[in-house]
């Protein structure tokens, strides 16, 4: 859905969502600060709750790794709610 000026993808509630700007795509999880990242991959983001992959190209995409950061973020949704709700 556009939620926030923005792509958000949703399962039980917000998971993730898509930010473009002129120098890179933010890719960010509303639980970011929950998943496991592995190694030598970097969520940024310095609040509590939310994180997210800066990607400058296309070629920064790690299909892999993508994919099982979304399965965390919506397993932790079906399993906590949604954290729009709180």
């Amino acid at each position: 859905t556009l939620k926030w000026s923005q792509p958000v993808y949703e399962a039980n509630g917000p998971f993730a969502y898509v930010r473009a700007s002129k120098t890179h795509v933010t890719f960010g999880f509303w639980r970011g600060a929950m998943l496991e990242a592995p190694e030598g991959v970097s969520l940024e983001g310095d609040g509590a709750v939310m994180r997210h992959l800066k990607l400058t190209s296309v070629a920064e995409i790690q299909d892999e790794v993508l994919k099982g950061l979304v399965r965390q973020a919506v397993l932790l949704n079906s399993r906590l709610g949604s954290p729009a709700s709180r």
